[in-house]
C-alpha cells in the first residue's frame, strides 16, 4: 500500500494543460502590452523630436535672417535704399559685411583702420563685395554728402596706416581723394536675396548673393503652404510697396517636419506644422 500511495503522488506532480494554456495567455497578454508601450514611446519620442527639430530650424534661422535684415538702411541719401527689390515672398538688398573707418585713401586704394572700429561678418571679398566710402564734396554743406560705390578689384592684404598701426587695404578704382576726408566712415556689402527654394521636393526659405553669382542656400525649412510671407510698412504702419519707403518688415515663416509623423491615437502620419512671426526694424527707421 505505501508503495502504490508514492506512485499516485508522483502521477499528481507538474502543470495541467488549463494551466499550461492560462500562463501562456497571461505572458502574451503582457508581451502585448509591453510592445505596446514600446511602440506608444517610440511614437511620443518620434513626435517630439521631429516637433523639437522644426522648433530649432526655424527659429535659429529666422533669428538668422532677422539680423540680416536689421543692418538693411531704410533709406539712403537720394531717396535711395539698400532694398533693391521687394515682394511678398522675397527681397534684395545689400547687405552690410564690415564697417570701419579709414586712415588712408588714394585713387586706386583705401585702408581701414583695424582696432575697435572696425567690425566685420567675414573678410572683404573681391568682386562679390562692394565698398560705400562716405563722401563730403564741401565740408560746408550738408546736402551734398553722399555714400560712394566702388568695386573691390583686388584681394584684401594686410598693411599700415601712416601712422603704423594695422589696416586693412582694399584696391579700387574711380576714387576721388578730394572728396573724402580721413578719418571717414567706410562700409563693406553685397547683393543678397532670401528667397524660395527647391530642393529634395520640398521648399525651404534660401538664400543667394547676386553680385557673388553663389548658388541659392537653404537657410529655414522645410516649409508648408504659404511658407515665407513678408509685409513691408511705412513710418505710420501701413503697407508699401515703395523700398526707400520701408521702415519695417513683417516676417512670417511657416515650417513643416522632415518626415511624417503618426499621431499618438494611430492615426495617419502628417507633417507636424510651426510657425514664426518677427517685426524687423531696419536700421536708421525714423
Amino acid at each position: 500500500m505505501p508503495l502504490i500511495r508514492r506512485r499516485a503522488n508522483h502521477a499528481r506532480a507538474g502543470f495541467t494543460l488549463i494551466e499550461m494554456l492560462l500562463a501562456l495567455i497571461i505572458f502574451v497578454a503582457t508581451a502585448s502590452l509591453i510592445y505596446a508601450s514600446m511602440r506608444l514611446m517610440e511614437k511620443v519620442h518620434r513626435t517630439g523630436g521631429e516637433r523639437a527639430g522644426a522648433q530649432i530650424t526655424i527659429r535659429s534661422g529666422s533669428q538668422t535672417v532677422a539680423a540680416e535684415l536689421r543692418e538693411v538702411n531704410n533709406v539712403a541719401d537720394g531717396g535711395m535704399s539698400d532694398l533693391i527689390a521687394i515682394s511678398g515672398n522675397s527681397v534684395t538688398y545689400w547687405a552690410m559685411r564690415s564697417s570701419g573707418t579709414t586712415c588712408q585713401v588714394s585713387n586706386n586704394e583705401v585702408r581701414i583702420r583695424k582696432g575697435p572700429t572696425y567690425s566685420a561678418y567675414r573678410p572683404p571679398v573681391m568682386i562679390q563685395d562692394s565698398l560705400l566710402v562716405f563722401a563730403d564734396h564741401d565740408s560746408l554743406l550738408v546736402a551734398d554728402d553722399e555714400w560712394v560705390q566702388l568695386p573691390i578689384l583686388g584681394p584684401p592684404s594686410n598693411s599700415t596706416c601712416p601712422d603704423g598701426a594695422p589696416a586693412l587695404a582694399l584696391g579700387t578704382a574711380g576714387l576721388t581723394v578730394a572728396d573724402h576726408h580721413v578719418p571717414g566712415p567706410v562700409r563693406t556689402f553685397e547683393l543678397m536675396q532670401l528667397a524660395i527654394t527647391t530642393s529634395g521636393g520640398r521648399q525651404y526659405l534660401g538664400a543667394q548673393s547676386l553680385s557673388g553669382s553663389g548658388i541659392i542656400e537653404p537657410v529655414i525649412g522645410p516649409l508648408g503652404g504659404g511658407g515665407l510671407q513678408l509685409v513691408y510698412r511705412n513710418q505710420v504702419g501701413s503697407t508699401t510697396t515703395t523700398p526707400s519707403a520701408v521702415r519695417t518688415i513683417d516676417l512670417t515663416v511657416r515650417s513643416q517636419s522632415y518626415r511624417p509623423v503618426t499621431t499618438l491615437g494611430g492615426g495617419v502620419g502628417m507633417m507636424l506644422k510651426d510657425s514664426l512671426a518677427l517685426r524687423v526694424l531696419l536700421r536708421n527707421a525714423r
